[in-house]
């Protein structure tokens, strides 16, 4: 859903795998590691541009400890502070 979400949203996207959800048992086991990869690959962007992830609540709760909305876009600065939260109406 989240690779369907970003075609529809942007003309070119790159595909993660630290974006990857690990709430199911079958993959709880690469949580620890996709959150190191995520938190280094932010340690390592220049900042010249926006960055904008579509991901998973799992993912969202973790780096930010925020309990997102199916469909909310939250907006954090690069220290994983939030900024602003947006909630889609359906």
């Amino acid at each position: 859903r989240c690779k369907e979400t970003a075609s529809i949203a942007f003309k070119n996207f790159e595909v993660k795998s630290f974006l990857n959800s690990f709430f199911s048992p079958k993959f709880e086991h690469n949580r620890k590691n996709q959150l190191k990869d995520f938190k280094n690959f932010l340690l390592k962007w220049d900042e010249k541009t926006n960055l904008i992830f579509v991901t998973h609540y799992v993912v969202i709760f973790e780096m930010l400890d925020y309990p997102s909305s199916s469909g909310e876009i939250v907006i954090a600065n690069k220290d994983l502070r939030i900024i602003d939260t947006l909630e889609i109406e359906y």
